[in-house]
């Protein structure tokens, strides 16, 4: 049955349940029907069986009987509270009552109408067999059939009867029939009226009853656990949802503590308190129940949106203050009944009681529990034992997760139970000689103390102990702490401080330690220690032009093949492409050759790097060490045989000697010096004249530089540029040398004006010419000196091409933008091919000293073709090194049209340049012993053939 009670008149009455007392009442009238037709069977079979019948069909009129006999008995067996539970069922009750009909009318026709009267009562039992069952449609169309039915077998049967006693046995028929109808129905609504008032008492039983639960069970101390509660018993009212609310401090907003049954996007946000029934909770301070809730201006858009019609809030007082608002909705549009207003009302009390009594627990759980929320609140494991026995008083929660023991498996238990067998009695020991006043209150930070856990495993701990005095006596609390993460930390922080993250060998510190001790463990002076430090060669090269993913496979491979070489001597990574060897047991210089062979053996075989064969050569360096000997002093003499075998060619290993020391310790000291001789003004440039070979007249000159050292007088380039290129002191150094040009070049053209332009040409280094702001720095001579760009000439050597073409190409176009000219100097001496300078941007060509000394040789050709190279690009091409009046004229053969050397002039003081450059060749004094004569050089100048 539905949740709806029946009523009379319902054309389609509910489906019975056996459960509910309408069903129950519907199958007993089913039954009853059923006994009267039973009676009906023994009435007309004792009708038959007695004489004085008129026109009567016996033999018809008992097969009859025992038809219906048959059937009678089986809808009796039949399950009518299966049968009316289904939705059909009431059907079969129907066409039962329709047989009953069909029944009676038969026994009318066998008696042929003559004793019909017999049947006017009997005729109306049928048509309500199933009382107030049916509905009063029902009732309405099986009255009607059974009055026709009876009209019709009078007239089939010839009447019998007269029209008068006719109408007197149908209106005895209707009348019964009203009269049973009006019963029925009466019954059935006082019934009706018994069942509802049943159900409404049952229903207030059970609210009562799911309020007084929700009342026991919310009157606890856990504050959410009575939201939850209260909240949840909303539904018992016949709620859909609920929620409880809580307003925020500045009395604007309110937010959901607790929901039933309602839309994350309401309860995971804060609300105005001017929205929704809170707002009229805050101003009425009472019970407020809101219909039409989805229509209401201020309504909440999402509970408006869910189509909740209903809202019933309330406020929730605790200790006198407007503790909290209690909510509930349902999408029915109805009044809630007084009984559940008045649940509401208690459910909101005893939530407030409950909130109140929560608030009393929990300032008595922090007076008397102030101890136990120390002891969790503590990050550590706490374990307490008694001084007296050693058992445990208490733990906690920290300790049971850390040892994996419940508090009552630990409880009266001793507390060395939780120390490893190994260690107990020492540990055991340290803890009674501190009780005693014996030793530290904290363990475990230099020497590890081990804990044990219940499966057995071990963990590393420190701990702290203190006590305290209760009236259950002294005891001792121990706080515990897991630090096997941090050992291993550890472990690998060292183990990362003292060894290279990508190849895992040992790094700088390391090696210099295990060097150290090796050196004071030596008893003896022979054999000595041997330090190898092998340094890659031209690594640089492949880690810019390959990227450095393939720089650090390739370490990581040689770091692997050195490994498998040198089995048992300790190897490290001292950096990016340096490594360190720290053999012993080698017998002086011929063991050393011998290893040092083996060491760069490793290299014949190319590396395979992503599928790339790298062939990669070292230099090495091998220093020996005695035990008096410090490892910095070793290590500094290996580096120096590294440099050594660099500077002879790579690909060999060196031997440290007095000679290395000597020079290492010069280097030292120029570097040092280098760095003052700045800012001492200790430089200073001289300029060699180049001069046109036809008509031997100046076209330019060649700054050149000088360090006036003072201890050392003049010293030459050549004493000091490699070292201050190797420091990245050529920087500065050739940005002075480049300002100093252009200004001395713009000083000399601002007092000869009418004189013809002359070139200034400087040397620039490979590392000048890489640094970021080398071309801001030419761009700036010239804006500060307003020399024509053209007249600059920066010479640079062919090494700077062979690192990175392109990036060399691009860095010498900017340069060109600038306007200035350019120059390749010592061509020839390099790696480079003749077709290189087709894609080079380009202005001169100078030939090196080399192939001048050789002319008249086969070198002629080499000249030869450069110069016919250098007009077929354009290029003008300049001799070096000229010192004899047969080299000028064997170059002028050649078709060479400039150079410079001693035959013309030697590098020249400011003061005696700036009169060539005003007077022509003839002012310079000619060199002595030199074969060349100032008479032989006009006085005058013109510019360079090609230039701009």
């Amino acid at each position: 049955m539905s949740t709806a009670e029946p009523g009379i008149g319902d054309d389609h009455p509910p489906v019975a349940q056996s459960d509910d007392p309408w069903a129950r009442y519907t199958v007993q009238t089913v039954r009853g029907g059923i006994l009267s037709s039973v009676f009906i069977i023994l009435v007309v079979t004792l009708y038959l069986v007695l004489p004085g019948h008129n026109q009567v069909n016996r033999a018809g009129a008992f097969a009859l009987i025992l038809v219906v006999t048959a059937l009678t008995v089986i809808i009796g067996m039949l399950p009518w509270k299966q049968i009316l539970a289904r939705p059909h069922g009431r059907m079969a009750v129907y066409g039962w009552a329709v047989a009953m009909v069909g029944m009676v009318d038969l026994s009318i026709a066998f008696t042929h109408g003559s004793q019909s009267e017999l049947f006017v009562l009997l005729v109306v039992t049928p048509v309500f067999l199933a009382g107030p069952s049916y509905p009063i449609s029902a009732q309405i169309t099986l009255g009607a059939f059974t009055t026709i039915g009876y009209v019709v077998t009078l007239a089939a049967t010839g009447w019998g009867i007269e029209i008068a006693e006719l109408v007197f046995r149908l209106g005895v028929i209707m009348a019964a029939s009203l009269a049973v109808g009006l019963l029925n129905h009466e019954l059935g609504r006082s019934f009706q009226r018994q069942m509802a008032e049943h159900k409404a008492s049952e229903n207030r039983v059970a609210l009562w009853s799911r309020v007084a639960a929700v009342a026991r069970q919310i009157d606890v101390s856990d504050v959410d656990h009575v939201l939850v509660a209260v909240v949840d018993a909303l539904g018992t009212l016949g709620f859909e949802a609920s929620d409880i609310c809580a307003i925020d401090e500045n009395a604007t907003t309110y937010r959901v503590l607790h929901a039933r049954n309602l839309d994350a996007d309401y309860t995971s946000r804060h609300h105005e308190v001017t929205t929704g029934a809170v707002g009229l909770v805050l101003q009425k301070r009472s019970i407020v129940v809101v219909a039409d809730y989805a229509t209401k201006q201020g309504s909440v858009p999402t509970l408006a949106r869910d189509g909740y019609q209903t809202v019933m809030a309330g406020p929730v007082w605790v200790n006198g203050e407007l503790g909290a608002i209690l909510e509930a909705a349902t999408r029915e549009r109805r009044t809630p009944l007084p009984e559940q207003i008045a649940a509401f009302e208690m459910l909101a009390g005893q939530a407030g009681h409950a909130l109140e009594n929560a608030q009393l627990l929990e300032q008595q759980r922090r007076d008397t529990d102030h101890y136990r929320q120390l002891l969790e609140s503590y990050p550590d494991a706490v374990v307490v034992a008694n001084v007296a026995d050693g058992l445990i008083v208490e733990v906690s929660n920290q300790a049971e997760t850390l040892f994996g023991y419940s508090a009552d498996e630990l409880i009266g238990k001793p507390a060395s139970m939780l120390m490893p067998e190994r260690v107990r009695k020492e540990q055991m020991s340290i803890i009674d000689n501190w009780i005693q006043g014996i030793g530290e209150a904290f363990i475990g930070v230099e020497h590890t103390i081990f804990a044990l856990r219940k499966d057995g495993s071990e963990l590393a701990v420190e701990a702290s102990f203190g006590t305290l005095d209760t009236p259950q006596g002294e005891v001792i609390s121990v706080a515990v702490r897991d630090v096997t993460e941090r050992r291993e930390f550890e472990r690998r922080l060292a183990h990362q401080a003292t060894h290279d993250p990508l190849t895992g060998l040992a790094n700088r510190e390391l090696f210099m330690q295990r060097l150290d001790r090796s050196l004071h463990a030596r008893l003896t002076v022979d054999p000595p220690m041997t330090v190898c430090l092998l340094d890659l060669d031209h690594f640089k090269y492949l880690n810019d032009s390959r990227g450095h993913r393939v720089g650090d496979a390739l370490v990581v491979a040689v770091a692997e093949r050195l490994e498998h070489m040198v089995d048992g001597d300790f190897i490290a990574r001292l950096g990016g492409d340096e490594f360190g060897l720290l053999v012993e047991g080698l017998d002086g210089h011929g063991d050393a050759i011998g290893f040092g062979h083996r060491l760069l053996s490793a290299f014949d075989q190319p590396f395979i790097v992503e599928d790339i064969d790298c062939y990669m050569t070292a230099s090495i360096g091998i220093a020996f060490g005695f035990a008096s000997d410090r490892a910095e002093t070793i290590m500094s003499n290996a580096d120096a045989a590294v440099n050594r075998a660099k500077q002879n060619g790579r690909s060999r290993f060196e031997f440290f000697d007095e000679a290395l020391t000597l020079l290492a310790s010069n280097r030292v000291a120029t570097v040092a010096q280098l760095h003052m001789a700045l800012d001492r003004s200790e430089f200073r440039l001289v300029y060699q004249p180049v001069i046109s070979l036809d008509g031997d007249h100046l076209v330019g000159m060649e700054a050149l530089l000088r360090w006036h050292h003072p201890t050392r007088d003049e010293v030459q380039p050549t004493g000091f540029i490699s070292t201050a290129e190797d420091t990245g002191l050529i920087v500065p150094i050739g940005r002075w040398v480049l300002h100093e040009a252009c200004r001395q070049l713009a000083e000399w053209r601002q007092r000869y004006p009418d004189r013809p332009d002359g070139s200034m040409s400087i040397n620039v280094s490979n590392r000048q010419l890489e640094h970021d702001h080398f071309v801001n720095d030419v761009a700036d001579a010239l804006m500060a000196t307003q020399i024509p760009p053209d007249l600059l000439i920066l010479e640079i050597t062919e090494s700077f091409f062979m690192r990175d073409f392109q990036a060399a190409v691009r860095r010498l176009q900017a340069l060109k933008e600038l306007g200035i000219r350019l120059a390749i100097d010592d061509f020839g001496t390099g790696f480079s091919s003749l077709s290189s300078l087709s894609q080079l941007p380009l202005d001169i060509v100078k030939i090196d000293k080399t192939f001048i000394d050789s002319l008249g040789s086969r070198y002629d050709a080499v000249v030869t073709a450069v110069v016919t190279l250098g007009d077929a690009f354009g290029l003008d091409v300049v001799a070096e090194g000229i010192e004899t009046r047969v080299q000028r004229d064997r170059l002028v053969e050649l078709g060479c049209r400039f150079a410079q050397g001693f035959y013309f002039s030697k590098p020249l003081e400011p003061m005696v340049a700036e009169a060539i450059f005003a007077g022509g060749m003839g002012a310079a004094r000619p060199p002595g012993g030199g074969e060349g004569a100032t008479d032989s050089m006009s006085g005058t100048r013109g510019a360079w053939p090609n230039a701009g």
